[in-house]
């Protein structure tokens, strides 16, 4: 990548070329067209200036003035083709020709020089000030710091290595490969003066300088008294001088704020999610408290009366209060595993270990778990005509199924039915359990799937739940790599259905019972 500042800083090469074609097409225009002694001085004193100002270098000038000189004494004053001054006048005229020269000259590169200075600092401010609009635009650490590398290198042109601090350690150095392969053992030789520039206590300055090793410059990157990071810069042979500096201070200030305002932003939007997270606790505790004190009053008041009553109690009557115990039980048991199931997920946990699972035996023990939980419903079951064998966690992919039943059972009169069907897709199994019950009101549609979302339109066994199965069964689905969605059907039930996108592996087998009625 080509510096933008090469162009300006022409070779000794190039500028002794263009000093020499000068000279060159100064003596050839004097000859050819016979001017006078004057003329041709005046000819060579603007060869003079035009070196100065195309070069940009006095020391060019001067050697075109010395070159001039000489030129003029060889082929236009008598004697010609021999340098003698014989007369007084030619010797003052070459005397003052010479002096004249080089003052035009260094004025000539003096403005030569301001002009490009000027030039530059207007690119420089013009660059500077497109930076805020850009750094506001970007997000990330490491793509403020790829845009601080391009400024700095369209600046001043140097190259750049950034070490953030994280977790309170100096980072990888965050270079472009690219552009920086020719100075990685000059980083390597420089890494032990960027930690020593860590280590030393921030001022209040931003970006305060250190020496580094041999052509390199290190600035602290702090915001108020806290170290965010170290900037590395590439000078070269030369060390910056008093104009660059501030360009270089402004970017790795402005890298600075634009770090420190991600890290506030972080915040910010952690500070909803704490609120959020006090808000879930909250509900927890609210519904945790509700849902089990029916089910525990119920079975307390059952011990207490078979207690009281042990030996009066009918057979038909004690049965009858067990099941309804084991029920409770049953259902309170649900609402703690999928309480767990919940706290694992919000805290990142949840695991999913696959195992090869044939469908027909996922389906009967979900069916076999919900046993109690049906009271009068029948559930008819749909099955592919071959075993199909998928690769889940059976134990999850059970939960869902039995948080889905459960629901299917809480929404619908006994005496109904529900619909289990699995249905084997191209590249995944598709699982649907539907009811006729009273369907899902529109406005919560779109929030089903979240955490303590009530349906709204009453539950047939009376008790309100806590609306976790559906949060759980979504991230188990989501953990899958599956997809879970609900619909109301044309009977005015609802319908959910969850698919686990996988490659299954049929095994033809005549004797399933693929419709069934349990």
């Amino acid at each position: 990548m080509k510096s933008p500042l090469t162009p300006l800083r022409n070779s000794l090469p190039r500028r002794a070329m263009t000093t020499a074609i000068l000279l060159f097409a100064t003596t050839a225009v004097s000859t050819l067209l016979s001017v006078s002694q004057e003329n041709v001085a005046m000819l060579y004193l603007l060869c003079v200036v035009s070196v100065c100002a195309v070069t940009g270098s006095f020391f060019c000038g001067l050697a075109a003035a010395f070159g001039s000189v000489y030129l003029y004494n060889l082929i236009f004053l008598p004697p010609r083709w021999e340098i003698q001054l014989v007369q007084v006048d030619h010797f003052l005229t070459i005397v003052i020709f010479l002096v004249v020269s080089m003052i035009t000259g260094w004025m000539t590169s003096q403005l030569r020089s301001r002009v490009w200075q000027e030039q530059e600092n207007a690119r420089r401010a013009s660059l500077v000030a497109e930076m805020g609009q850009k750094y506001l635009k970007l997000r990330g650490s490491r793509a403020l710091v790829r845009q601080t590398q391009q400024d700095l290198y369209q600046l001043i042109g140097a190259q750049s290595a950034v070490y953030l601090i994280e977790e309170g350690c100096l980072s990888e150095p965050l270079c472009c490969p690219e552009e920086f392969g020719a100075l990685r053992e000059g980083l390597a030789q420089n890494f032990s003066a960027v930690c020593r520039a860590a280590e030393q206590r921030p001022g209040r300055e931003m970006g305060s300088f250190s020496a580094g090793a041999p052509g390199w410059t290190n600035a602290r990157m702090v915001a108020g008294d806290r170290l965010l990071g170290v900037a590395a810069v590439h000078t070269g042979e030369r060390p910056f001088s008093g104009v660059v500096l501030p360009y270089l201070q402004t970017v790795l200030n402005q890298l600075s704020l634009s770090i420190e305002r991600e890290e506030l932003e972080h915040e910010s939007e952690q500070i909803p999610l704490e609120v959020e997270k006090e808000k879930l606790r909250s509900n927890l505790l609210r519904g945790i408290s509700h849902d089990l004190r029916t089910p525990l009053t119920g079975i307390a008041g059952a011990a207490n009366y078979i207690a009281a009553n042990a030996g009066e109690i009918e057979p038909e009557e004690l049965r009858r209060m067990m099941q309804g115990v084991e029920r409770d039980a049953v259902w309170m048991n649900n609402v703690v595993t999928n309480l767990l199931h919940l706290t694992r997920i919000q805290e990142g946990a949840l695991q999913i270990k696959k195992t090869t699972e044939v469908v027909d035996d996922v389906v009967a023990d979900a069916l076999e778990r919900t046993r109690n939980q049906r009271q009068e419903r029948s559930v008819s079951v749909r099955l592919p005509e071959e075993v199909v064998a998928v690769p889940m966690d059976g134990l999850l992919i059970r939960q869902v199924l039995c948080n889905l039943l459960d629901n299917a059972f809480s929404h619908t009169r006994p005496g109904t039915s529900v619909r289990l069907t699995v249905e084997r897709q191209t590249d995944a199994v598709q699982f649907a359990v539907e009811d006729n019950g009273g369907g899902i009101p529109q406005q919560v549609m779109d929030h089903l799937f979240e955490s303590f979302v009530d349906a709204g339109n009453g539950r047939a066994d009376g008790r309100r739940g806590m609306g976790l199965g559906l949060a759980v069964c979504r991230a188990i689905i989501n953990a899958h790599g599956g997809r879970i969605w609900a619909e109301n059907n044309q009977d005015g039930g609802a319908g959910f259905f969850f698919t686990l996108p996988v490659k299954t592996e049929v095994i033809p087998d005549e004797s399933v019972d693929t419709h069934s009625d349990y």
